[in-house]
């Protein structure tokens, strides 16, 4: 099939997987669009198959059936702009906020953002370790593509064990990051939370400390610049 021709009918396929049919317009020297119909379906099935694998806990939290008529929702509100259909997903969470028939269940979007994290990270490699920064000045600490920071109202990390129901309203502030061969969690205390939150939006390390302190007088900042470092959470420092 020529390039031109096989754009225009992944395009047709896409437009259509976010109509309420499933039959696309018709694509000259394409097939009638009875036949591309197909395809649409095909390709939403897929889609329905990529969400469920990345957010395996939400899924059992509504379960299989309500889950599949989320996707569907979802598919047609927000069509992927992206070929490679294991990237899609990424505003499943959001949707999942404003969507009316779960508005009963508040928690649920923060588990899918953390399933999101989680499924992110997958193919992930943490960086190198950086040089240490610099002593008698401040410096910023570059964030690492391979980690991410969660914070929940709810005890989000207990739903992925499957035999927990909602979650107990309780603060939850996470770091989750590739390791050598996994994407792994860790707890952080609100100090630390708020340490790397500052890092992350690119606050001087001097900054991160004071944001820290407003939590905890006694807040080691040495040590959990260590634990960062360790996570492989900073990519780089750089002096002021």
């Amino acid at each position: 099939m020529q390039p031109e021709l096989q754009s225009r009918m992944t395009q047709a396929i896409r437009d259509a997987a976010g109509q309420a049919t499933a039959v696309p317009s018709a694509v000259a020297g394409l097939n009638p669009p009875e036949r591309l119909a197909i395809h649409v379906r095909n390709f939403r099935s897929s889609l329905t198959e990529a969400l469920a694998a990345a957010f395996p806990a939400t899924r059992r939290q509504t379960g299989e059936g309500f889950f599949a008529y989320v996707a569907a929702q979802f598919i047609a509100a927000a069509p992927p702009d992206d070929p490679i259909v294991a990237l899609y997903g990424g505003g499943f969470a959001d949707f999942l906020a404003v969507f009316p028939p779960l508005a009963a269940y508040p928690w649920l979007p923060d588990l899918a953002r953390f399933e999101w994290a989680l499924h992110s990270l997958s193919d992930a490699l943490p960086p190198p370790a950086p040089g240490a920064p610099g002593e008698g000045g401040d410096a910023r600490a570059e964030w690492s593509d391979s980690a991410r920071l969660f914070g929940s109202d709810w005890a989000i990390d207990r739903l992925l064990d499957e035999d927990e129901a909602a979650p107990e309203r309780m603060p939850t502030h996470l770091l989750v990051h590739a390791a050598a061969d996994a994407v792994v969690s860790a707890t952080l205390t609100p100090a630390a939370f708020a340490f790397l939150k500052a890092i992350q939006d690119g606050r001087p390390l001097s900054a991160a400390i004071g944001a820290a302190l407003a939590h905890d007088g006694a807040f080691d900042a040495a040590a959990t610049l260590r634990l960062a470092l360790r996570r492989g959470c900073i990519a780089a420092f750089r002096p002021l």
